[in-house]
């Protein structure tokens, strides 16, 4: 029998895990290197939507888990002996930024907030209204868009998605600027996740670009942005790439799973957590 229960994933590949007997301690488990964090605080029995770890320099790690259902997100360090809860209006806000993978420590986490803000109302956007709902609703799309960061060639850069629209920037120490290119790399995006790949390794994919998909109801379509053009268009000639069932996106019937699939499905998809499964067997 597994002595652990999966209970989310990190934007940066960590799993997130309690231990399977009566102390629900939480553990986060690195699968590139077998290194394995104990933190002695039970795992919230509230489902877990998204998790993050962030390091500190010279500091423990803190883990922070965020609760859809109920708008709480709780925080950690390996010796806490519980999580600490908080319930902010913030709450959509600080999960995108999870989400997009801003693991970063205060005073670069305020730092880098403000200038995001600054940097979405530079585009003609109302950075309240972009930060103020999660993912779209059934039979909508998000018309406020995305924001996500993520690291490429040893920089960090900001992604936003608007309509029919991708802006890319890249992060200075006192400023953020625009980038015109990727190079020989492309960047997935959807409503859960950003990576980036380099396209020599995946030659399907085209260079420069940046693929999202387009949620429409139980639909979902993936359109590529060429950063140089600045043109998009659907890669399926408007042909329904996915099809919602039950939480997750699959590929549509009669329809190639490719590699620009395969990741972009990585972008939209996030496994539930097994605690409910574990509490229900028992």
């Amino acid at each position: 029998r597994r002595r652990y229960s999966v209970v989310a994933t990190t934007p940066g590949g960590l799993f997130v895990l309690a231990d399977r007997n009566h102390s629900r301690a939480a553990c986060v488990f690195n699968p590139l290197t077998g290194v394995l964090i104990r933190f002695a605080a039970p795992v919230p029995t509230e489902e877990v939507a998204v998790a993050t770890v962030v390091f500190g320099r010279g500091s423990s790690p803190t883990l922070n888990l965020f609760c859809d259902s109920s708008l709480n997100f709780y925080v950690a360090a390996p010796v806490s002996e519980s999580f600490n809860k908080h319930n902010v209006s913030t709450y959509y806000f600080l999960r995108k930024a999870v989400r997009g993978g801003w693991g970063l420590c205060y005073p670069w986490r305020y730092f880098v907030m403000c200038k995001i803000f600054d940097l979405i109302e530079s585009l003609h956007v109302d950075p309240i209204k972009f930060f103020s709902q999660d993912l779209p609703v059934a039979g909508h799309t998000n018309d406020h868009g995305w924001c996500f960061l993520v690291e490429l060639g040893g920089q960090v850069l900001v992604v936003i998605k608007l309509h029919r629209c991708v802006k890319v920037f890249k992060m200075e120490v006192d400023s953020i600027v625009p980038v015109e290119s990727i190079g020989s790399h492309a960047i997935f995006i959807g409503h859960h996740r950003c990576l980036a790949v380099d396209t020599h390794k995946f030659p399907s994919v085209e260079a420069n670009c940046i693929y999202y998909v387009e949620r429409l109801a139980s639909s979902a379509y993936i359109c590529m942005y060429n950063l140089k053009d600045e043109e998009d268009e659907m890669i399926s000639a408007g042909a329904v790439d996915f099809m919602k069932t039950d939480k997750l996106f699959v590929i549509a019937p009669h329809r190639p799973f490719t590699i620009i699939h395969l990741l972009s499905s990585y972008t939209i998809n996030v496994r539930d957590s097994q605690l409910p499964l574990q509490q229900d067997a028992n």
